[in-house]
Parts: C-alpha cells; sequence; structure tokens
C-alpha cells in the first residue's frame, strides 16, 4: 500500500510527457498474460509500437499470489472460449435463417405453380365434363334414331 501511495506522490512530482513525446494521452490496460492476468497497468499507446517506445510502463494494481493468478486467467480462458462459440452460434443462426428464407421462397413458388396447376386441372375437368356431355348426347341421339326407324 505504502509502496502505491508513494509511486502517487513520486508521480505527481515529475511531468510524464518528459518520457513520452507523443501527444497521447496515458491510457489504463489491462493485461491477460498467464503470468498477469487481470492486472491493470499504465503505459502510451505508442508503447505497443517499437520504434514509439518511450518505455514508460507502471502497474496500476498489485501482483497477485499464483493461486489467483492461475484462478482468473482459467476463467479468463473459459471466458474467451464462449464467447467463441457464441460468435460461431451466431453464425450458423445467420446462415440457417439465409437457408430458410431460400426454403421459403421456393415453397412459395411450388405453391403458387401447384395453384396454377389446380386451375387448369378445374378447366379441364370442366371441359372433360362438357365434352363427356356431348359424346353421350350424340351416342343417345344415335341409339333414338337406329330404334325408331
Amino acid at each position: 500500500m505504502s509502496s502505491s501511495s508513494s509511486w502517487s506522490n513520486n508521480r505527481a512530482s515529475f511531468n510524464l510527457r518528459d518520457l513520452c513525446d507523443c501527444t497521447k494521452k496515458l491510457k489504463t490496460l489491462t493485461s491477460w498474460t498467464k503470468d498477469n492476468p487481470g492486472r491493470r497497468f499504465e503505459a502510451f499507446p505508442n508503447s505497443m509500437i517499437p520504434k514509439l517506445d518511450c518505455g514508460y510502463f507502471q502497474w496500476v494494481d498489485p501482483k497477485l499470489t499464483p493461486w489467483y493468478r492461475r484462478l482468473l486467467y482459467n476463467v479468463h480462458e473459459k471466458v474467451l472460449a464462449h464467447e467463441e462459440m457464441i460468435e460461431k452460434q451466431k453464425l450458423l443462426v445467420e446462415e440457417m435463417e439465409k437457408e430458410l428464407k431460400r426454403y421459403k421462397s421456393k415453397m412459395q413458388k411450388y405453391k403458387d405453380k401447384n395453384k396454377d396447376l389446380n386451375k387448369q386441372l378445374t378447366v379441364h375437368k370442366s371441359r372433360d365434363g362438357k365434352g363427356c356431355c356431348l359424346v353421350l348426347g350424340l351416342v343417345f341421339v344415335l341409339l333414338v334414331m337406329l330404334f325408331y326407324k
């Protein structure tokens, strides 16, 4: 505790801009390495670029015990695995929705085609019915003519 408070006092006594000539603000970031999972630190954004790194780096949080480090790291890995699985499931759902849309479109086309075929069938049935009556009528007339002669 005293080391962090003395560091805070020391930090206030000098200008961090003397360490880094970039115009960016100091950032608090979080480490997710095995040695320092979830441990926050301060650095300038350029510290991630080797040629621009001014070398300023300061831990914000105290170091964890090995047991807590292992626990936090494992939990973090599980969270990442679940997030990855969720993203894959979202992509799968998206793909299935697209496929469902294609099948619905095909089904609508088949329904429309079925409707057209039913109309054609109705027309043919009505024609066949009239044609059948006409043929039967002619046969009847011929039979009557043959028997009444």
